[in-house]
This record gives structure tokens, sequence and C-alpha cells, in this order.
């Protein structure tokens, strides 16, 4: 059956040649091969578009509903709202872990650490100050600060300082100093 397909097929591109030449047979391959890419390849691209706008278009529309509902609170239920998203004093020694366990994760050596409290007077945040000297790779580093920023939302990078003590050396040195910050304990 399927070399009867493929002999019948063979004798049409035959008769196709005669008709309008080598030339006019390679346009018509060409022809047929753009309309199979168009419908193999474009068509389903074309559809994922339409679906990911449809889900972009979902999504400004919940941060509009969002930016309108944090407008129409007063000021001090904005505040509010902001000291409900930074964690209690009392979780620093879990934040703590998970900042070492992410320089773990990234394959970054931490040296050693040190931590210095500044509680601002009068305010309800405390603020954690932690330098952290590291070792590892380029890519290491890079991946370790990224990870815990995005891993603990309420740390900020304050500096961070790469040297290499020999050119060719794969490894880096880096001193990293980041603030966690903190409900301040009651």
């Amino acid at each position: 059956m399927g070399k009867r397909i493929m002999m019948a097929a063979l004798s049409l591109l035959r008769r196709a040649e005669r008709a309008i030449g080598r030339s006019g047979l390679g346009a018509l391959l060409v022809l047929a091969g753009a309309a199979a890419f168009h419908l193999l390849a474009v068509m389903p691209l074309e559809a994922e578009i339409a679906d990911l706008r449809a889900q972009a278009d979902g999504l400004q529309a919940t941060a509009q509903q969002a930016r309108r509902a944090t407008a129409a609170l007063e000021g001090s239920e904005q505040l509010q709202t902001f000291y409900g998203l930074i964690p209690a004093f009392g979780d620093a020694p879990l934040l703590l872990n998970e900042v070492f366990g992410t320089a773990a994760r990234s394959g970054v050596r931490i040296d050693a650490s040190h931590y210095r409290i500044a509680e601002d007077k009068g305010g309800r945040i405390t603020r954690y100050e932690i330098t952290l000297p590291v070792t590892g790779s380029y890519v290491q580093v890079r991946n370790f600060v990224a990870f815990v920023l995005s891993y603990v939302p309420s740390l900020s990078l304050d500096a961070l300082a790469i040297r290499k003590d020999k050119i060719d050396d794969g490894e880096v040195r880096a001193d990293i100093r980041m603030t966690l910050y903190l409900e301040r304990a009651s």
C-alpha cells in the first residue's frame, strides 16, 4: 500500500515537471513547504500568543483592581497593610536559616557572618544588618543574591563587592551586606 502511494506521488511529480519545468516544480515544492511550515509551526504559535495575551490582559485587570483598592485605602490603612507584610522579630532565626540554606543550595561558602541590630526610635521597624563574606564562582554568588532576595522579600541588598585573587581563578570572594527588615519586638 505504502509503495503504491509512493509510486503515484513520483509519477505525479514527473508529470508536473514535464508540464511546468524544473523551476516551476521547485517553486511548487517551496510553496508546499511554506504552507506546511505555516500549518505546523506558525499557527500553533499564534494560538499560544493569543492565550498569553489573554492571560496578560487578565493580570493587568487584576493589578488595576488592586491599585484602585489600595488607592481607596486611607493613609493609616495603607501603613497597616505595609506593616502586615513585614515579618515579626521572632521570625529572624527562620529567615536567617533561609539565607544560609539558599547559600548552600547556590553552592557558595559563607566564611563568616556579622550581625548588627539597629532600631529606629519611635518606629515599628527593626533593621537586622547582616554582613556575609562568601566564596564561590561568579555565577554561584550571583544566583545566591538573586535567590535569597526573592525568597526573603523583607531582605534588601545594601552592598556587594566582588574580587578575584587570581585572574584565572574560577572562584571569587564577595562581601555582601544585606538588611533584614523586621517588625520591632514588643
